[in-house]
């Protein structure tokens, strides 16, 4: 078959503002945990939170990356985590980090494409944006796009994405980085984070197989702050549900004010 470009379609983005008391909920797998980053200082989630911080103080986040998620136990703990008090209220700001990866070590790895096979992992991202956005409507998310973990891409640690072992991985990755960009253009508040672009030709960004180390986690907050890099303005949170919490695709939620 024809490879397709493993550069997702464009989207048109501007950056994010964040202003002060906003919160921060990040959810991911193990990038997101920070897993291999040499500690909580090392790991994009506070680096970023930190550099906003510094331009919007307030900012306030959780960090609720758990190592080996994939993107069904996402979409079917999504409800949980979003609505969960961190004690970052009001949440403003929801983070999808590095889903996908787990996805293709559990389910995929090895396995021939076949166009359309992608399309559960875009509903399960669309499930959790879905969720985050009917519990708290006029607020901003970040997606990030899948790393290139073959050698070409940088990732020297493993073969397991080699495409000499896995002849369609750059089928599956592709296709996957496409459905990430269908389910942030179905809610407007959502931009993309081009980790692929970000991590792609540099080795010393990873120390291990599939995990960034220290340069890896600076290179990436680097890229989500720069969405969040826009002048202050009044947070876009105005809505307050008064019904029951839930994240069923199409409820509308019953607001306060």
């Amino acid at each position: 078959p024809t490879i397709p470009s493993t550069d997702p379609p464009a989207v048109t983005q501007t950056p994010l503002a964040c202003s002060g008391q906003a919160g921060i909920l990040w959810y991911g797998a193990s990038w997101t945990a920070g897993e291999n980053s040499g500690g909580p200082a090392n790991r994009f989630v506070n680096i970023t939170s930190a550099q906003l911080n510094v331009w919007y103080p307030g900012v306030v986040f959780s960090n609720q990356g758990v190592p080996g998620m994939d993107s069904y136990a996402a979409a079917s703990g999504v409800t949980a985590d979003v609505t969960t008090d961190y004690g970052i209220e009001p949440k403003t700001r929801f983070n999808l980090d590095e889903f996908g990866l787990n996805d293709f070590l559990h389910d995929w790895i090895g396995t021939p494409y076949t166009a359309g096979e992608e399309n559960a992992f875009t509903a399960n991202m669309e499930i959790c944006l879905a969720c985050w956005y009917t519990n708290y409507p006029g607020t901003q998310a970040t997606i990030m796009t899948l790393a290139d973990m073959s050698p070409s891409g940088g990732m020297t640690w493993t073969t397991n994405f080699d495409p000499a072992h896995w002849p369609d991985y750059q089928l599956w990755e592709a296709a996957f980085n496409a459905g990430i960009t269908v389910a942030a253009n179905a809610y407007p508040g959502t931009r993309v984070v081009d980790v692929r672009a970000v991590m792609y030709g540099h080795p010393e960004y990873y120390t291990e197989p599939y995990h960034p180390g220290n340069l890896g986690h600076a290179a990436i907050a680097a890229a989500i702050a720069a969405q969040y890099s826009s002048p202050p303005r009044s947070e876009p949170h105005t809505c307050t549900p008064t019904n029951t919490p839930t994240c069923d695709i199409n409820a509308t939620p019953v607001c306060a004010n």
